[in-house]
């Protein structure tokens, strides 16, 4: 018996597929265009107690972040240069006069176009301060604002809180904030205090004991405990470079009356 075998012939339509083709380009296109336009992706770098980070940004911006700290940025900035900053940071920004470089640090809006400053904005410290290198620096605070210039250091302070003995400067009344404008102190041929962080060194001045406590805390990733309390007038300065938690109290020792104890990681200081 013979086989007979029914081949369908299958006639396409043309225009039915050109018009997939045309539909698949403009998904495409639209698919690209949300992406070109969409939000830029945020980056994070993070720092924990006793480590610190240098980053150079995609506009040749470079950061160093300090002990404990988190900085989040974008990761082209074709649109915008503003990163959110939580803890400390140097900044030395690329000047770029069509696109501001802008700081978002706790309640400080730090807007600039060019310059080399560090901002310090801690949740666990009763102050945020910026401190001025180079060039001039827009800091704004809810609906108060200034600008600072080359030399210049700005002090957030609580209005409940005592305000330092300052020769060069002035106190502002920034509604629940006092804002402090003094002169960066800086030693003759050497870096301002605020600054000597960048070289890994330890530096304070007119520090308290618990101010001294959450800094070394930080610095050292150790738990220092106030055990008892401490005379408010009870103030240090020191800069340290390779000692350790202990040598630093031991320093501190010569000048101020009060002793520790250890426990496991813990260093509990006693007056």
């Amino acid at each position: 018996m013979d086989r007979t075998t029914t081949v369908k012939v299958v006639k396409y339509k043309w225009w039915k597929l050109g018009a997939a083709a045309a539909l698949l380009m403009l998904i495409t296109a639209w698919g690209l265009k949300f992406y070109n336009f969409s939000p830029e992706q945020q980056l994070v770098l993070n720092t924990g107690k006793g480590e610190r980070k240098k980053i150079v940004l995609q506009d040749s911006t470079e950061i160093w972040l300090n002990v404990g700290s988190s900085l989040s940025y974008p990761a082209t900035m074709s649109n915008r240069r503003t990163v959110d900053l939580q803890g400390e940071a140097f900044f030395e920004v690329t000047k770029n006069s069509s696109k501001p470089f802008v700081v978002h640090a706790a309640d400080l809006n730090i807007k600039v176009l060019g310059t080399k400053f560090n901002v310090k904005a801690y949740k666990d410290e009763d102050a945020l301060e910026t401190s001025l290198v180079e060039g001039s620096i827009a800091i704004t605070y809810q609906a108060n604002s200034i600008t600072l210039k080359a030399g210049e250091k700005l002090t957030l302070r609580k209005k409940n809180q005592a305000l330092p003995i300052f020769s060069d400067g002035k106190a502002l009344d920034w509604g629940d904030k006092i804002a402090i404008i003094e002169k960066l102190n800086a030693e003759a041929n050497s870096k301002n205090s605020e600054l000597e962080w960048i070289d890994n060194k330890l530096s304070f001045k007119d520090k308290s004991f618990p101010q001294l406590a959450r800094l070394m805390s930080r610095w050292y990733n150790r738990k220092i405990i106030l055990a008892d309390t401490f005379p408010e007038d009870y103030k240090f300065k020191g800069t340290f470079k390779q000692e350790t938690a202990i040598e630093v109290l031991q320093a501190l020792q010569v000048t101020a009356d009060f002793r520790y104890t250890i426990k496991g990681d813990t260093i509990f200081l006693h007056h």
